[in-house]
């Protein structure tokens, strides 16, 4: 990746054009703050970097929600980089609204004739050139080895195990929230408004929470009992759309929001002339069945579970959620609640069923949080990490709780993560 004579000497400066190819080479000392503390912009200002921001993979800055010093005032926002400011114009961020938020476009080089970045809406933003500051072949190593100091000292044939117990906890951490929310809403609407969250791309998840609160359970129940049929229940879920403004950047024809709601609607439909937590306890019934002390085949209970579920969600031949959406809404949305009424009902079997179902749960769609671990370990960890849904909740929980913030400090050892 980068030229073998860089790596030998601290006092050479670097030809950055030859060492840094990629806008990801930057992302990566960007995101791990492998920068000198003292910077300055293009006009002077002195910057520190509080928080570098979360990763945006999708359309938008780079990195969302970054807190910076820039001369003694303190601002949140988002941040673009490029390898060269010009980049900003070539790339009509200039046009584009989504960038109206960007409180400091990073580039490797700058162009001489410009000291500030123009936006969309006519205001300015300064202009970090990294440059000046990747002379050392400290930074050169350190991104070179993608070092960390939990995955290169935790031992392999433990990483699956403790990533379990890990996920563990993930889990734990939705039933608490499920339960929080409880105090607030109905067990219908909390399953309404969770249902339409998983069936959005990350970016599409918060808009569909505020959908589901603005139309919610009750304004449609009303509907349905004053007779409204699934053709006009249908076409009201897509006219209330138009009132939000949904990210549909690549996201192909199928994956559309419009659509996903369409795939679930006739079960919507249904569940609204009884009640959507009736109509999942049905599918539940058979697992009064269950006796892990017995040794039950968890297996069989597991293929009878995303049977039925799938015949619930998917009534509609034409126009259906995929395997991996309908496993995404079992594992975040009819687990946890089913572990949380278990709890409710004090019923330990109940709730070892819950667990071994989700310990048995085979792997789900790669998660883009936990992608930003993968540079960090080994193919053969990666594997590990993916083999189940309980491990990938493990790599969920180690980086909402630890990588998502930065805080290394309290990652640094196992202890505090697996136990």
């Amino acid at each position: 990746m980068f030229p073998v004579s860089s790596l030998n000497n601290d006092s050479v400066i670097y030809d950055s054009q030859r060492i840094f190819t990629k806008e990801n080479q930057l992302y990566d000392i960007w995101s791990r703050l492998l920068l000198e503390k003292e910077m300055f912009t293009s006009t002077g200002k002195s910057v520190n970097i509080i928080f570098p921001g979360h990763p945006n993979h999708y359309s938008g800055p780079d990195f969302l929600d970054a807190k910076i010093i820039l001369n003694n005032q303190v601002l949140t926002g988002d941040i673009e980089i490029h390898l060269d400011s010009k980049d900003w114009y070539l790339h009509n961020h200039h046009k584009n609204y989504e960038f109206n938020n960007v409180i400091l476009h990073v580039c490797l080089d700058k162009n001489e004739t410009e000291n500030m970045t123009l936006k969309q809406n006519n205001q300015t933003v300064e202009i970090l050139a990294l440059s000046d500051y990747l002379i050392s072949s400290e930074y050169i190593s350190i991104i070179q080895n993608k070092y960390c100091p939990l995955f290169a000292t935790i031992q392999l044939e433990w990483l699956g195990y403790n990533l379990s117990l890990a996920g563990k906890k993930y889990f734990q951490k939705k039933v608490s929230y499920f339960e929080t929310r409880l105090l607030y809403i109905s067990l219908d609407q909390l399953l309404y408004q969770s249902l339409l969250m998983a069936l959005g791309y990350s970016r599409n998840t918060e808009i569909f929470e505020e959908y589901a609160q603005v139309y919610n359970w009750e304004y449609y129940k009303q509907k349905i009992d004053k007779g409204l049929s699934l053709q006009d229940f249908q076409s009201c879920l897509i006219a209330n759309m138009n009132n939000f403004r949904w990210n549909n950047f690549r996201i192909r024809p199928c994956n559309l929001p419009q659509n996903r709601l369409l795939q679930i609607s006739v079960f919507l439909f249904q569940a609204l002339q009884t009640s959507i937590s009736s109509e999942i306890f049905k599918i539940f019934s058979f697992i009064s069945d269950y006796n892990s002390e017995e040794n039950d085949d968890i297996d069989v209970f597991l293929t009878t579970l995303r049977q039925r579920v799938y015949q619930k969600l998917c009534q509609d031949k034409e126009n259906k959620p995929g395997k991996s959406k309908i496993n995404l809404i079992i594992v975040n949305v009819f687990l946890p609640i089913m572990m949380l009424y278990a709890k409710k009902i004090n019923n330990h079997n109940l709730q070892q069923l819950c667990l071994d179902l989700l310990i048995s749960y085979p792997a789900l769609d790669e998660n883009h949080n936990c992608k930003n671990l993968y540079h960090f370990m080994t193919d053969i960890q990666i594997k590990i990490a993916n083999n189940k849904a309980i491990t990938q909740f493990g790599m969920l929980f180690i980086y909402k709780s630890y990588c998502k913030s930065h805080n290394c400090s309290l990652c640094t050892h196992n202890n505090n993560i697996f136990k």
